[in-house]
């Protein structure tokens, strides 16, 4: 059994407001900048996707932070600051007309995500993967009539999990009926924060890094509380820079963020959510 259809890609438990609690996921990656002007290009490196994604935002450039096996490095001095002079990089936000799908394409970074409307359930990390491939593929056929090549240098998997109020969660102090979280007075509590990191580790050695982070807030419109949970695998630098060694870490991203989502869960969450 391959280790991706070991994967949960949302539970099923219809009676539940919040039974499939995937949000939004991102696959994508950095890559050794492109040197192109890829406004006018978009719509020739993006082929048939640049159709499937007629809105179009320019948003500000991401950066991916770095991953180091260790960790007791100087804290790093957000990029952006230190490019006060010279341009920025422009990031193009591509969505789709029902706005569930989005590609994030920049000189040095390439993403698609995908986001659940109310009608919609989740279409599970392998849909995504193969539609997030195509379109690298579909890049990679744009560049070479540039004689360019698409070298991913960091890898990187999100799932935003939002669970919303309803008969088992309202408030701070209900997560812990749903998470293994445990905070002192947590009846008075009215935000709570959660978050650790752990490494991503293969027989041949560490891969990454699995940031896990869980937020409480307060909707001033609804009146009511929301609780996220997300889950974000980001590699190393990659030992090839391929796209194929960038989805194989997104896979193993995958597992990792299941994994965790699944050791959070109380008994009585496993149960809501069709686990047990």
């Amino acid at each position: 059994m391959s280790q991706t259809n070991r994967s949960f890609d949302g539970p099923v438990f219809p009676d539940v407001p919040y039974a499939k609690p995937v949000g939004e996921v991102v696959l994508g990656f950095a890559m050794e900048s492109l040197g192109l002007a890829l406004g006018p290009r978009l719509p020739e490196l993006l082929g048939d996707w640049f159709a499937k994604h007629p809105k179009i935002d320019i948003v500000p450039a991401y950066f991916m932070p770095q991953e180091f096996e260790i960790q007791a490095v100087p804290p790093q001095i957000d990029l952006p600051l230190l490019q006060a002079v010279g341009e920025l990089p422009t990031r193009y936000w591509l969505t789709s007309d029902d706005d569930v799908f989005a590609v994030q394409v920049q000189n040095d970074y390439l993403a698609l995500n995908w986001r659940r409307r109310p009608e919609l359930s989740y279409i599970s990390y392998e849909a995504l993967r193969d539609r997030f491939i195509e379109i690298a593929r579909t890049i990679e056929t744009g560049l070479a009539r540039y004689s360019l090549q698409l070298r991913p240098t960091r890898a990187e998997l999100t799932y935003v999990n939002l669970i919303e109020p309803g008969p088992f969660w309202s408030q701070p102090a209900d997560a812990e009926k749903l998470f293994k979280v445990q905070i002192g007075r947590s009846h008075e509590a009215e935000m709570i924060q959660h978050a650790y990191a752990s490494s991503i580790r293969e027989d041949h050695g560490w891969l990454g890094r699995l940031h896990v982070a869980m937020l409480t807030g307060f909707d001033q419109v609804s009146k009511e509380y929301r609780l996220t949970l997300n889950l974000t695998g980001r590699s190393k630098e990659l030992d090839e820079r391929s796209v194929e060694q960038a989805v194989t870490f997104m896979d193993r991203a995958h597992v990792a963020a299941n994994d965790a989502f699944r050791a959070l869960l109380t008994v009585e969450a496993k149960r809501i959510w069709g686990m047990t």
